[in-house]
């Protein structure tokens, strides 16, 4: 019992999602939405380099190897969005809104 107190969640559990600040949970729901920096610049009102400072340092928290990773992170955390005001995901041009997880 001890055990399995000290073995963490089940592996069935979401990841949990690390101390990000709001700008960086704004930027990294850009990334999953698949936009480039200079997108989700435009986005939020910001310059690219401090974009791609964001995303830096949100790969470095999730301990993932690139901006792809990452990407992936968010699509499989969908179920609730990762910044307040971001809508669920529309299933993207050319592919059917049933292959797209809600």
């Amino acid at each position: 019992m001890v055990a399995q107190a000290v073995a963490g969640p089940p592996p069935s559990a979401p990841p949990r999602l690390p101390a990000l600040t709001l700008r960086e949970r704004e930027v990294l729901a850009g990334v999953g939405d698949g936009l480039s920096s200079a997108q989700i610049g435009r986005r939020l009102g910001l310059g690219v380099p401090t974009v791609k400072a964001h995303v830096s340092r949100i790969i470095k928290k999730l301990q993932c190897e690139n901006r792809v990773q990452a990407g992936l992170f968010v699509l499989r955390r969908n179920r609730a969005p990762v910044a307040p005001g971001v809508p669920g995901r529309r299933a993207p041009r050319g592919c059917p809104a049933r292959l797209v997880r809600r």
